[in-house]
């Protein structure tokens, strides 16, 4: 999506890291689509898919194809840089669920490598991906709570209270100095958090969309949006729907 690139000027206050809280928690949230949470020293990412190629997500949006070996890159220079106890990945490490039909052998290396070299690493899923992700290193949970938050891939459909979760691949629609953009984001109430896909800069769902209504309800959403080398806040004034065809 070449268009997007040079926009980190267009977006207001954008920047490397951005401050949010949920439920009285400081967290920070990363240009990469990565959560940082410092009191507890942990990293979460989601949808890591380390699977090439283009596909439908689980909600349908369409997930651009992808370059491993880049996620992987992007990620050790995040653990570097943020040295976490604890890194958690909400969802599995590809989009199969046989762990050497995703994966090349290369890339199981180099992911087994980057989790044998943290303190403490957890795979968090739905049932039937733990054998796989184990095959990697790390823990299996289908969920984990951490200082009073509850991480899951896949939210709980309904009102929620210290939730962070992922699956849904959130975007913002917006325009910009006449253009036209999609670009992934954090979206929240103060009381649930859904993280993007990590290192994914294109598709995703438009978080107007029905499908994120049950999740929000009309309480009012907060936007965080990644441009190319930054994040920054979104006003919901700024989002715009999705254009349907007729």
């Amino acid at each position: 999506m070449e268009q997007f690139a040079g926009e980190r000027s267009e977006l207001e206050g954008s920047n490397a890291q951005c401050p949010l809280t949920l439920c009285g928690k400081e967290l920070l949230a990363e240009a990469s689509g990565a959560l940082y949470w410092p009191d507890e020293e942990l990293l979460i990412v989601a949808n890591l898919d380390l699977s090439a190629g283009a596909r439908l997500g689980e909600r349908g949006g369409f997930v651009p194809p992808s370059d491993p070996r880049a996620k992987l890159a992007e990620l050790t220079r995040t653990l570097a840089r943020l040295r976490p106890r604890l890194v958690v990945v909400l969802g599995a490490p590809h989009r199969h669920g046989m762990l050497e039909e995703a994966l090349d052998d290369e890339v199981r290396a180099l992911v087994a490598e980057t989790v044998a070299g943290c303190e403490a690493w957890c795979w968090v899923g739905r049932a039937g991906v733990g054998e796989a992700a184990a095959a990697l290193g790390g823990e299996v949970e289908t969920e984990l709570c951490v200082g009073g938050l509850t991480l899951r891939h896949r939210p709980f459909v309904g009102p929620a209270n210290g939730e962070i979760a992922a699956c849904y691949r959130p975007a913002a629609r917006i325009a910009v100095c006449g253009l036209d953009l999609k670009r992934p984001c954090f979206v929240g109430n103060g009381r649930r958090l859904v993280m993007p896909a990590f290192a994914s800069h294109a598709g995703g769902n438009n978080v107007l969309d029905n499908a994120f209504l049950p999740l929000f309800g009309t309480d009012g959403l907060h936007v965080w949006v990644l441009g190319q080398d930054g994040i920054a806040p979104l006003a919901t004034r700024q989002l715009l729907p999705e254009v349907r065809a007729a």
